[in-house]
């Protein structure tokens, strides 16, 4: 759902994109990172990222940057390369990389989202 706004198929405006945006929102809350399943234990970074972009492109500069803070973010695996899933209380990483470059790619397109709308509003 996070990339419908993402890829243009909506406007993360929308009162239906912007209601799915805070339910995944406060479903993340809970233990600080968004997750591919709601039984997971271990949060998904590429989708942290993604709602941080849905943020910024609503317009929400400062729960978006909240999503992309280096707190949020778990420790490095070994290689100094963000993993694909943390477990969120000990922002560590429990699984190999196979995914891990798409977390490091969703974080640079998050951060640059908003750095790109922070100084051009009128063009996001």
């Amino acid at each position: 759902m996070l990339l419908l706004p993402l890829v243009g198929f909506s406007r993360p405006t929308t009162n239906w994109m912007r209601v799915t945006i805070d339910v995944i929102e406060r479903s993340a809350r809970r233990g600080g990172l968004v997750r591919r399943w709601g039984e997971d234990d271990s949060g998904f970074l590429l989708c942290t990222f993604w709602l941080a972009e849905c943020l910024a492109l609503a317009g929400d500069l400062g729960r978006a940057e909240n999503w992309t803070t280096p707190a949020l973010c778990p420790t490095p695996t070994t290689l100094g390369l963000l993993a694909e899933e943390a477990v969120p209380r000990r922002r560590t990483a429990p699984r190999e990389l196979p995914a891990g470059l798409l977390a490091a790619i969703g974080l640079i397109s998050a951060a640059w989202r908003i750095t790109r709308i922070r100084a051009h509003p009128r063009q996001a």
